[in-house]
């Protein structure tokens, strides 16, 4: 029932340029402009307002999630061990929230198995991040994909819970 509410300014714009379209070379041509640019600015401020959306098809949410259930100031670190020290994982092509996201509500959800599975792909696949220039280089798997894989022996995969409290350690993951 709520996408039929959701859909009325949709079916309204769409009718509304139908209208437009018809008016072409009337007399009535400026009206009928008029009323749907109007009517677009008037219901895009009000919507935007009221904080909804205004097409039926608009939620485009990476993860779809309620808000109720989240903790405030919590996130996820994903770093990658190796000789040399700990550097953090290289996400790209995703950005680094998208993977903290992914990391807190489905990795952490995993069984183990499914988790190691999980952290032996994403050591094999990707680097730490050491370029230059961090995220404002292309990213190593993408310019020199066997430099991205023999870049220095990666000992572990270490995930690390951030809050208030400070730094945790909830996962790790060691290569043989």
């Amino acid at each position: 029932m709520l996408w039929v509410v959701r859909a009325a300014p949709f079916v309204t714009l769409l009718i509304l340029g139908a209208i437009v379209n018809l008016a072409r070379g009337r007399p009535y041509e400026r009206l009928a402009t008029n009323i749907f640019i109007f009517f677009f600015a008037g219901i895009s401020c009000a919507l935007g307002l009221s904080q909804h959306d205004f097409w039926p098809f608009s939620c485009y949410p990476v993860m779809v999630e309620s808000s109720s259930g989240i903790p405030a100031a919590v996130w996820y670190e994903a770093c990658v061990a190796h000789d040399s020290g700990e550097q953090a994982l290289d996400s790209s092509p995703i950005t680094r929230s998208v993977m903290e996201k992914w990391i807190e509500r489905r990795f952490m959800r995993l069984h183990p198995e499914e988790q190691n599975a999980a952290a032996r792909f994403l050591l094999q696949n990707r680097c730490a991040n050491t370029r230059p220039l961090g995220p404002l280089t292309a990213p190593d798997w993408l310019v020199r994909r066997a430099a991205a894989v023999d870049f220095t022996p990666k000992r572990a995969l270490r995930i690390y819970r951030h809050n208030v409290s400070g730094r945790v350690l909830v996962y790790e993951f060691r290569l043989r």
